[in-house]
């Protein structure tokens, strides 16, 4: 008895020291399975404890050869043995309870708890470790509502047919088509039975909004990202393929951005080694091959969308607080060191691998860059200051945001040398025409139309230097004639020479400062170019300024 006492007393002084969470988590383990245990065990103790009591009123087992004594063993010992056997039961029972439907609603109020408390390290421990069972419900995976879910009829199935039996379809065509319409009418015959499946409705709910109300939490996914960033992948399998994983990645990666110590950072710095104008994707950076090995992953989930979102939204921020703007600082270590804590840096980069992943994959996409890099050289430009008395104007890069416009044009130019690396056969490389309207199926044409707006950007504006201005007009005017050697390439340099006529895709005001400006960069460095006489090219920028 006095071991059924220490025993009583020394759970009840844990579960009261518990806090509520750890009740709460006490309480989801335990299962039906672990009461019936501890009540059959419960009784066995009071019977062995008062044996004596029911030997005398003839409630005992008697000793027969059937039921032969144990020897040695008093009432005392199997009482002991039994509690033994309980907490033995419970020690190894418990840390195994899984996940179930009946306990999802005791799952809800545990991470709630969890989550209001803050206690995000213990939150990600649970959904970690239960994450099988809980997306299961999620979606509902279960033998008798995926049979529910073959088995109801589709609302639209008449629909359908009627407008696949139109007076002017071709039948014979579609044949095929037709018999798996009649098969799936024929599957509606047993929709009256499937009625009578459940659907597990109640449970799918309640999952979705442990997903809406915890996993979509800023807070939440900032603490993935923080302490367990490749939990995120597993998340982003385990989420349907709708707004939901949209958003879960959108939060993720801004959250990865704002953290300059985060993993993104770390693997951005150990993914450098480039060969043949494609980076080498090592497998040990898992966020970057997870997302960019398959470049369909980065499409299916608007990747480029939260960096590009959260670079435009810095760059803002910085343009609303100049004084605590540091890219307009002197470049100091900023190239060697800084620039791989950078979330500038890191966008630009990021584009970098995931538009090469896209060319070399053959994935007929643009990957946002057509949208996002013209705004955010934009923005460098419009926060270019040169107010820090260390800066050095007629250096080659005076300050942070000249450094980041020259990455930035210097990965659009790899994106464009590229070509002569692929299979010129690719969609994504196909050109249909040497005109500058968008293709956004062609990762080369949009590249070019993103270089020359941003070049726009950057020739008009009246606070950069003019030597560079030059500087990076001479990047283009060196890759447009290195475009314009190559017979691979050639075509493109004439989409190149348009683009940059126009400063983009189509004419804007203010034709005549640009042009202008473009032409006093050009004859600035002329004799630096690989051709003696590129008179073809200097006449089509006249052309274009007398036609103003």
């Amino acid at each position: 008895m006095s071991l059924l006492i220490t025993v009583a007393a020394l759970v009840v002084a844990i579960y009261s020291a518990s806090t509520k969470d750890r009740r709460l988590d006490l309480l989801f383990r335990i299962g039906r399975l672990d009461i019936c245990v501890f009540s059959l065990g419960f009784v066995a103790v009071i019977y062995l404890q008062f044996y004596e009591v029911f030997k005398l009123n003839g409630l005992t087992v008697a000793s027969t050869a059937r039921y032969p004594r144990l020897h040695g063993i008093t009432p005392n010992d199997a009482m002991d043995l039994v509690i033994l056997g309980i907490l033995a039961w419970f020690a190894v029972h418990m840390p195994l309870a899984r996940l179930t439907r009946r306990k999802i609603g005791q799952f809800q109020r545990l991470t709630n708890e969890l989550y209001w408390t803050e206690s995000y390290t213990e939150l990600l421990s649970l959904m970690e470790r239960h994450q099988k069972r809980f997306f299961k419900i999620y979606r509902s995976d279960f033998l008798l509502s995926s049979l529910r879910r073959y088995l109801v009829p589709d609302p639209f199935l008449g629909v359908r047919i009627h407008l696949t039996l139109d007076a002017n379809t071709d039948l014979v065509a579609l044949k095929g088509s037709l018999r798996a319409e009649l098969l799936k009418l024929g599957k509606s015959i047993l929709a009256g039975s499937a009625k009578v499946l459940p659907k597990y409705e109640r449970e799918q709910i309640i999952s979705r909004e442990i997903v809406r109300t915890i996993l979509l939490s800023p807070k939440t996914v900032a603490a993935i990202a923080r302490t367990r960033p490749y939990f995120a992948i597993n998340l982003v399998q385990e989420l349907r393929a709708d707004r939901t994983r949209y958003d879960f990645v959108d939060l993720y990666f801004t959250a990865l951005l704002r953290d300059s110590s985060s993993v993104l950072y770390d693997e951005l710095e150990n993914n450098q080694n480039v060969g043949q104008f494609r980076y080498y994707l090592n497998p040990s950076n898992q966020l970057l091959y997870f997302f960019l090995s398959d470049v369909q992953r980065a499409h299916d989930t608007y990747l480029w969308k939260p960096v590009g979102d959260y670079s435009i939204s810095l760059l803002d921020h910085l343009a609303r607080d100049p004084g605590n703007d540091t890219y307009s600082l002197d470049m100091g270590n900023f190239s060697e060191v800084e620039q791989w804590h950078c979330p500038l840096f890191a966008s630009i980069r990021f584009f970098d691998i995931m538009v090469r992943e896209a060319l070399f994959q053959g994935f007929s996409w643009h990957m946002g860059l057509i949208h996002y890099i013209p705004q955010i050289v934009r923005r460098f430009v419009r926060n270019y200051r040169l107010d820090d008395p260390l800066i050095q104007p007629e250096s080659e890069w005076p300050n942070r945001y000249s450094y980041l416009i020259y990455r930035a044009f210097d990965a659009m130019s790899d994106w464009l040398l590229a070509i002569e690396k692929v299979d010129p056969a690719q969609n994504n490389v196909v050109l249909r025409s040497v005109g500058t309207y968008i293709e956004p199926d062609n990762i080369p044409k949009s590249a070019i139309l993103a270089m020359c707006e941003s070049l726009r950007t950057v020739m008009e504006s009246e606070t950069l230097p003019e030597n560079f201005k030059s500087y990076v007009a001479d990047m283009v005017f060196e890759l447009y004639f290195r475009l314009r050697s190559s017979s691979i390439s050639s075509s493109y340099s004439k989409v190149l020479k348009q683009a940059l006529v126009y400063g983009g895709s189509y004419q804007r005001t203010k034709d005549a400062i640009y042009r202008r400006a473009l032409a006093t960069a050009f004859w600035r460095h002329r004799n630096e170019y690989s051709i003696k006489n590129p008179s073809e090219f200097v006449d089509e920028l006249a052309e274009a300024m007398e036609a103003d």
